[in-house]
């Protein structure tokens, strides 16, 4: 950017310096809006958008009736909300406790499912594979057996089979997908208003006509000529 002026409106070099700082004001004025529109913090409305908690969903559709299942997702600022996450984000530490809670019972009774259909997968064959001690041969049957009953291997089996069941069907939320989206309303109003309060609590922030970050980084060159005096001003980033 340069500006030229005649030579009258400069009687000394004083005068030549004088007139580039009033520039230099100017100058740093016009761009200042920009650079503050540019660092400004984040508006009431663009910091509740950033916080609030929206939901996905994954449906399912049951081919046999026809029924359609509606699983709900929490995000929070474009990111899901994992295990007991979506609880610790609205501030219900009760929630977050039975959410833990299921969620352990629901990995015993996997676990222990699994290791009782292996136990009494052994013990039926224990009882299979063990030899007879006393064998009536008319009745062509053990009267005696060695190894334990056969009924005990499959009693076990089908109960560690049942846990399983139960642990895998066991949701670990303590609320279903309709109430998570009422605590998920309830917290979106509570947040906007402490927001708004916020804002009308907080005194604003004194502005500066010209940041003295701009200064900083303007710079001005003076040409003096006998025809004319060239102001060269630059702003470096």
């Amino acid at each position: 950017m340069a500006v030229s002026f005649t030579p009258s409106m400069f009687r000394s070099l004083r005068s030549a310096r004088a007139a580039m700082a009033g520039f230099a004001f100017v100058f740093a004025g016009w761009l200042a809006p920009s650079v503050a529109q540019a660092t400004e913090p984040l508006s009431v409305e663009r910091q509740f958008l950033a916080e609030r908690i929206s939901f996905g969903a994954n449906v399912l559709i049951d081919r046999k009736s026809g029924q359609v299942l509606v699983d709900p997702i929490p995000y929070q600022n474009n990111r899901r909300l994992e295990g007991d996450e979506f609880y610790r984000v609205i501030g219900r530490g009760d929630l977050v406790q039975a959410y833990r809670s299921r969620m352990t019972t629901r990995i015993a009774l996997i676990l222990g499912g699994v290791a009782g259909v292996l136990a009494g997968v052994a013990l039926t064959y224990w009882s299979l594979a063990a030899p007879c001690r006393l064998y009536d041969v008319a009745a062509r049957q053990c009267l005696t057996e060695t190894g334990p009953p056969l009924w005990l291997g499959g009693s076990l089996a089908g109960a560690g089979l049942l846990a399983g069941l139960v642990g895998l069907f066991l949701g670990p939320h303590p609320v279903d997908g309709r109430g998570m989206v009422g605590l998920a309303e309830e917290y979106n109003l509570k947040l906007r208003e402490r927001l708004e309060k916020e804002s009308q609590t907080t005194p604003p922030e004194p502005v500066q006509a010209v940041p003295q970050a701009l200064l900083q980084r303007l710079r001005l060159d003076v040409a003096l000529t006998p025809g004319f005096v060239a102001v060269t001003a630059a702003l470096a980033f």
